[in-house]
Formats: C-alpha cells, structure tokens, sequence
C-alpha cells in the first residue's frame, strides 16, 4: 500500500523562505572571505617591500632679475651615450638667463648613491655678488655654495704669516723663492704643514670644473672675498676632494696654467704645467724642459694669446744657448708702415742636437714688418731672437711643437665606480694675468671628437653638467682682460661627469 504525502501551501512557502535566507547567509560569508584574503594579501605585501631611501630636495629661488633680463635662451647639455661603465645622466635642458640660475639640488651621500640623474647644474664664478650658480660649485674661482658634487678650495696668502704679519716671500725679489716652497709641497706628498704657516682665507670656494680663461690677477682675492686683506700675486689655492670614475680605462690630464697648475690623483703627481718647473723648483725652466725633450703642446682655436704668451716666455727670454751661438748684436729700429707676408721654412721636430741642422721639410706663410726705411735707433738684440735653431724650431712649427699651447700628463687607470683622492694646484706667483684649464683625454675612446683643425677636442674634466662659457665667463667677472688678451678654450660637450665628494 502506498501512502503519498504532500506539503501544504504554507509549508512550502516557509521552506522557500528559509532556503534564501540560507542563500543570502552563504553569500555574504563567501564576499567577506574574500576581503579577508584582500586585506591579508595586501599586509604581507606592505610587510615584506622594500621602502626606497627618501630624498630631500632643497629648492634654491632664482635671484629675480629685470624683465629685459629675463628672456630665456634655450641651451641643451647632453651627455655621452650611456655604456656598460658609464654613469652618465642622459640629456638635459635649462633656461639661461642674463640673471642669475637656480635649479633643484639634489643631496648625495656617495659612495652609496649613484650620480648622474642630470639634476645638478652649476656655472659660478666665486665672487659671490655674480653667479650663475646651479647649487653644486661653480667654476671660474668657484663658488660659496658647496653643492652636491664639487670640489673645495682653500686660498693662501704667500706673503703675509697667519698673524697677517709679511712672510719671507712678502717682497716681488722672493718669486724665485716661492718656485721653491711650491716644488717641496709638490714632492712632499702635498704636505699640508708647508702651507699651514701662511694666511688663509677664511672663505672656502667650491668648483666643478677648472676653467678660468685669462684675466687680471686681482679677482683672485675678489672671489675669494678677501681683497681688503690680501694683494695680488704670490697666492697658491689648493682645492680637494674624491671623485668617482665614470667609467674603466685610462685617462690623461691635458692643461694649461699662468702661472703654474699641478694635480695629483689617486695620491701621485700625474700632472703639471705652467711657466715654472715644480719637479725641480726653478723659475721659468718648465717649457724649455718640454722643449729640450721634443715634447708637444696641442694649441686649439681660442687660445692664441695663451700659446704667444708661453711661446714667447719659452724661446725669448730662458733657453741658454751653446756657448758660441747667442751673441749681443745692436740692431737698428725703424719706423713700422705696414706689414707684408713672406714664406719661411719649417724645420724637422724632435730635439734638437746643437751643431747639426735641422731638416726643412716645409714652409709656412707669415707676416713680416714693412719698415719706412729711415733708421731712428737702435737696441741690443740677441742671435736668439732672430737666427737660432732654437727660435726657429719656436717660430716656424706648425701647430704641434710650439710651447705655447695644453700639456698632457702622465697616464693613470681608474675603474668605474671607484672613488680617488683629487687635488689641484693652482698658483699666481709674478702677479699681473693669470688663467687655467682642465681638460682630460680617454685614452682608451678610439673616435673622439675632433676640431675644425682636426685636433682631439678634449673633454673637459667635470664633477656634474656645469658648460662653462668664456663669453659668459668675462661678462660676469670683476677684472676682466683686454679683448686681444681673451681665451675661449674648447672642450667636447659630451664630457664625462667624475661625481665628486669634498
């Protein structure tokens, strides 16, 4: 016997109604199981990242300038191509005003944190009142302002003790002297304590490059805030710091320097240039042991009154000559009316061996005087200046072999990443005009860029994206030279960033 069983309608409407219920429970459980394990996915997450280092930028305000001065002119700072062992930032560009510039600084603690993100500019000239300084050194003397990447320097007073109380080398008699004291800092492991008993500026400056076209001696102690204490001439300044190679390989200095500059890099002397010798500390022997070793200068476009400046120092005045082949002659003067271009040779390179002659393997076009033909005068002349194999290979060489142009320095390895102990050496000592610049060749770059002349054109050895400019340079400064005794010495735009740390 069967028995069939059916539900009410009642009973079947509160079995549905319990049946969504259910539903809605086991929903909702379901979506807040889900944002547990949300929440629990995003903790660990939170847990186990790791938080980048912070960053502090400081800001640096612009000094307003008047409206007609504040047209911005476009300038692009590139850098070289990026390489396995570069840390060079990539391309960057900045508004140049006639005013001042300021760009976001960016602090570095080196060795931890990488440089070359591009951020730091810097082109000050170091006196204080006029600069264009980006927040990281300058160049020029340098600037006040330290920055993130530059080098500081100190300046001494060579004439006056600490006391402010005149030095042995007080009186212009004691050049020589001082040739002397800088060769024994030179050779001494640049041993502080040779200095430390002189006057010493209060101000610190700091650069990031070495550029100082030619200009008058007294904007040294204007830069460095002290022109009320100190006189021009016999000063040395001394700038220090680490700087991290940019990339493996080998590396030269290339410079020039009035009165004397010298460098030491990884704790040895790879570097020196400039009128006087500081190997053996004499006075204006330092070209005429260039030239007595066949070495060669490399003269750029921009620098003709730096080469007849050192030329005429090298081959007029401090070359002794073979007994019997310099003798006092009286010459008559005349009148100049004009001048007229003659054809001279030019005679073979290397040393020279007194007694032979020397090959002529060319000539060259020069400009000669025209005289008015009556005589008015005369004046002691020496053979040196007119006939000798000494003056000829001066004048007649073209364009490698005359001492009048950059110096190389010797070779050094570095390896990317690795920080080395700078210090440079810069020193006005006869007083009147003075002037550097820095360059360095990569030894190891087999296409570098070239001149109109076809000469390497050298990058210029720099701590950050500071382009210094020779026209913006006179502008700015206090005591600036005459146009005929200006400089504008190339350098590669693409130059290498050496970070630096003082």
């Amino acid at each position: 016997m069967a028995i069939h069983i059916e539900n009410t309608p009642s009973a079947l409407a509160s079995l549905k109604t319990r049946l969504k219920q259910a539903r809605l429970v086991s929903l909702s459980v379901t979506l807040l199981c889900l944002l547990l394990s949300a929440a629990i996915l995003y903790f660990c997450v939170k847990l186990f990242e790791t938080t980048p280092p912070a960053q502090l930028t400081h800001y640096i305000p612009p000094n307003d300038a008047p409206p007609s001065q504040q047209a911005p002119v476009t300038k692009q700072l590139q850098s070289r191509p990026a390489s396995a062992a570069s840390s060079i930032a990539p391309s960057i560009a900045v508004a140049a005003t006639a005013g001042s510039i300021a760009m976001p600084q960016i602090d570095i603690s080196p060795p931890e944190q990488d440089f070359g993100t591009g951020e730091v500019i810097a082109a000050g000239f170091g006196n204080g009142s006029v600069s264009t300084d980006l927040g990281a050194g300058g160049y020029g003397m340098g600037s006040e302002q330290a920055g993130a990447s530059s080098l500081a320097g100190t300046l001494y007073d060579l004439k006056q003790t600490q006391s402010g109380a005149p030095s042995i080398y007080a009186e212009s008699q004691s050049n020589a002297e001082v040739v002397k004291l800088l060769a024994d800092f030179y050779k001494s492991n640049w041993n502080a304590s040779l200095l430390g008993r002189f006057w010493k500026s209060k101000t610190k400056l700091y650069t990031s490059c070495f550029y100082m076209p030619n200009s008058e001696d007294k904007e040294a102690p204007h830069a460095y805030r002290c022109s009320d204490t100190m006189s021009e001439s016999r000063w040395v300044a001394i700038y220090k710091g680490k700087v991290k190679a940019p990339k493996t390989g080998r590396f030269r200095f290339v410079g020039i320097g009035d009165s004397v500059m010298a460098v030491r890099f990884n704790r040895k002397n790879v570097f020196q240039c400039g009128f006087h010798s500081l190997q053996d500390g004499t006075w204006e022997t330092h070209r005429k042991q260039l030239f007595d070793r066949g070495e060669d200068t490399v003269t750029y476009p921009g620098i003709d009154y730096w080469c007849k400046l050192f030329q005429w120092n090298a081959g007029r005045a401090h070359i002794p000559m073979p007994e019997g082949m310099t003798t006092d002659i009286e010459v008559p003067t005349y009148r100049v009316v004009g001048t007229r271009k003659v054809k001279v040779p030019i005679y073979e390179d290397g040393p020279i061996d007194p007694g032979r002659e020397r090959k002529i393997i060319g000539e060259r076009e020069i400009e000669q005087p025209i005289h008015d033909g009556s005589q008015y005068g005369t004046a002691t002349d020496t053979e040196l200046l007119c006939r000798s194999l000494y003056a000829l290979r001066l004048d007649t060489m073209e364009p490698n072999n005359l001492p009048g142009g950059f110096e190389t320095g010797d070779t050094f390895q570095v390896k990317a990443g690795q920080w080395y102990d700078f210090e440079m050496l810069i020193s006005e000592i006869g007083g009147g005009k003075f002037g550097f610049c820095l360059l360095i060749e990569d030894l190891d770059d087999t296409n570098p860029n070239r001149t109109d002349k076809g000469t390497p054109l050298y990058q210029l050895f720099r701590t950050n994206f500071v382009s210094p400019s020779a026209e913006e340079f006179y502008s700015a400064i206090n005591f600036p030279v005459p146009d005929e005794e200006r400089v504008d010495p190339p350098y590669d735009p693409d130059s290498l960033i050496w970070e630096a740390k003082n």
